[in-house]
């Protein structure tokens, strides 16, 4: 069990500031997980955690929530929270902020509570930033470049929060939100995964064709080629599997079918991603 890692069966924990913090205003640690269970537990502090490779759920306040690559949540002091690594490898940077600290730089963040557990999306523009530093400048850097670094997120952050909830979004069908849900585990996305959405959907192609371009605006074979390509390329930053083992993990009869769509997607190679994009961890000692 490392250092995070809590007992489920015993009764919640509280994190606290003197306990991570060594006297300083804030915390982080990046981590990567395959299967694993933190306990419930709560902190005397406030926590932002960001997916940066892989998926995961957290259970905040009692609401269940998936947070994919590229995604955040907000923790705020006292919520009971826990976390689940069931679907697949996943890295999470956390980031925490003392109770003065945050309250200092955020008073007019009102209603702080409403925030617990609502997931945002970080745009690709500050997501690359956040990867490049991770896995280049932060590893070698001086501490008041780390401190700049973590600042600059949770400025980011709490910004992109209170807009993304502010903006009202159009009601999902719960159907199509379960079968896109079901396609992510990777049972489902690799073989006959158009089957399988027909399947959960209980659709016929051309109606769960037609709901997929007017809320995800795409088609369900470019969901699925997305959804695979994601999982690769958290197995090309994670892991050291070759390339044409990732292509038949992530559901592609070949290699060359594989990197056709990895390039379409991500506009670059399977083997230029890895060596750009392998996950840098710190360690949490």
């Amino acid at each position: 069990m490392d250092k995070f890692d809590l007992d489920i069966a015993a009764p919640e924990k509280i994190l606290t500031e003197k306990g991570l913090f060594n006297g300083k205003h804030y915390y982080w640690f990046l981590l990567t997980k395959e299967k694993s269970v933190s306990g419930r537990h709560k902190h005397d502090f406030y926590e932002f955690t960001i997916t940066i490779a892989g998926r995961y759920h957290q259970i905040v306040d009692g609401k269940k929530i998936l947070l994919n690559e590229s995604e955040f949540t907000f923790i705020p002091l006292g919520s009971v929270h826990e976390n689940i690594y069931d679907l697949g490898v996943t890295t999470v940077l956390n980031i925490g902020m003392s109770k003065i600290a945050f309250e200092s730089l955020f008073p007019n963040f009102l209603s702080i509570n409403a925030y617990a557990g609502y997931v945002a999306t970080v745009e690709s523009h500050f997501f690359s930033y956040i990867q490049s530093a991770l896995n280049h400048s932060i590893p070698a850097a001086q501490e008041n470049t780390v401190i700049e670094f973590i600042e600059n997120i949770i400025f980011y952050l709490a910004n992109r929060l209170k807009r993304s909830s502010e903006v009202p979004n159009e009601t999902m069908p719960t159907w199509l939100v379960e079968t896109v849900n079901k396609l992510h585990d990777k049972r489902y996305f690799r073989e006959n995964a158009l089957n399988y959405m027909i399947e959960f959907s209980n659709k016929s192609q051309e109606y769960l064709t037609r709901s997929m371009k007017r809320y995800y605006d795409k088609t369900p074979m470019q969901l699925i080629n997305e959804i695979r390509i994601n999982y690769a390329k958290t197995l090309l930053s994670a892991t050291n599997q070759s390339v044409a083992d990732i292509a038949n993990e992530c559901g592609y009869s070949d290699s060359s079918a594989f990197i056709k769509h990895f390039k379409l997607l991500v506009n670059d190679t399977p083997n230029h991603y890895r060596k750009i994009n392998k996950i840098y961890q710190k360690d949490e000692h």
